[in-house]
């Protein structure tokens, strides 16, 4: 009796200790959100990403009842930014964007980050493939892609192309294309799309690589596009061709919405819902086709499982990951 007696106090007791437990996380999850969200952007303002963001945070702030807050940390291979994503406290509070970058720099660049590119973080939902474009400047004697790799193979190390950084996928397709084909060009890290634009305007760089943040100025007629990742042409540029059917298989890339490792399940189902909502937005669809890019939305889960079989493509591409 008295054996029975004590382990019934016993369930009792921890009972009450698992009800405490859960209690404040199931509250929060509740109240959640009851302040502003920082939506990290680790790219600098005016590409494609920062675009981007802040259509998908001003939309997603009616649904969530908070303002959502852009804060822009750019930095070699997004490292800043995904930092202070991972590293923050898993509340729901800070939330970012994320590319595959997040795992092709530290394996192309054989350094270490202070996150893992896939596990670090929870996958809240992809929002689309980037439209990974080369273009030159309007009066530029190179008419098509394959005039500029002529260029390239005729005189090795003359022209000059930038991109967002070293080991970005937009450098990791120019150094795919020369490797197919003999080229050989000149790789100059920009500061930012909006610097690498503004170089190939002023002469200062023949060629740009980089995510369609190029598209008001080819609209414009100030810039020419070459070629471009996709299956099949783009609805907005009809005209100019995709890699693919210039014969590359280049690599390409898509985006997500993250938050930091162990995220509750009802917050991050809540910040799905409500990214899932804002990309349904006719504010947003628009501000995605003034950069030539169209919605594809995937769950978090689903981009997760994608992300793993493609890091383990890049693995065999550019080397063994290296240990965090």
């Amino acid at each position: 009796m008295k054996r029975r007696t004590i382990l019934a106090a016993l369930a009792g007791a921890m009972a009450v200790t698992l009800g405490l437990a859960t209690e404040p996380a199931a509250q929060a999850a509740g109240t959640f959100p009851d302040k502003p969200i920082t939506f990290v952007v680790p790219f600098a303002p005016g590409g494609i990403s920062d675009v981007m963001a802040r259509a998908i945070s001003a939309a997603m702030a009616p649904e969530l009842g908070q303002p959502v807050v852009v804060l822009n940390k750019p930095s070699p291979g997004m490292v800043l930014g995904l930092s202070e994503i991972a590293n923050a406290k898993p509340d729901g509070y800070t939330i970012g964007i994320w590319a595959n970058s997040a795992y092709t720099f530290p394996i192309g660049m054989k350094t270490t980050v202070p996150y893992d590119g896939i596990d670090g973080f929870t996958f809240l939902r992809s929002y689309s493939e980037f439209v990974l474009g080369v273009v030159v400047r309007a009066d530029a004697p190179w008419k098509t892609f394959q005039e500029l790799v002529e260029e390239g193979k005729k005189s090795p190390g003359k022209l000059k192309f930038g991109s967002v950084g070293i080991n970005s996928i937009q450098h990791l397709i120019m150094e795919q294309v020369m490797k197919d084909t003999g080229a050989k060009f000149v790789h100059v890290p920009q500061a930012g799309t909006a610097a690498g634009i503004a170089n190939v305007l002023g002469g200062h760089l023949d060629f740009l690589s980089d995510a369609s943040s190029w598209a008001p100025n080819v609209r414009q007629g100030q810039l020419r596009l070459l070629a471009y990742t996709g299956d099949q042409r783009s609805k907005f540029f009809p005209d100019a061709p995709t890699y693919k059917e210039l014969g590359f298989d280049v690599v390409r890339s898509r985006g997500a919405i993250v938050a930091p490792a162990r995220l509750p399940e009802p917050i991050r189902a809540k910040l799905e819902a409500a990214i899932d909502k804002a990309l349904k937005d006719p504010k947003v669809v628009e501000a995605f086709a003034g950069i030539a890019t169209e919605i594809g939305s995937m769950p978090g889960e689903e981009m997760r499982t994608f992300s793993i079989a493609d890091r383990k493509q890049w693995e065999a591409m550019l080397g063994a990951a290296p240990k965090n």
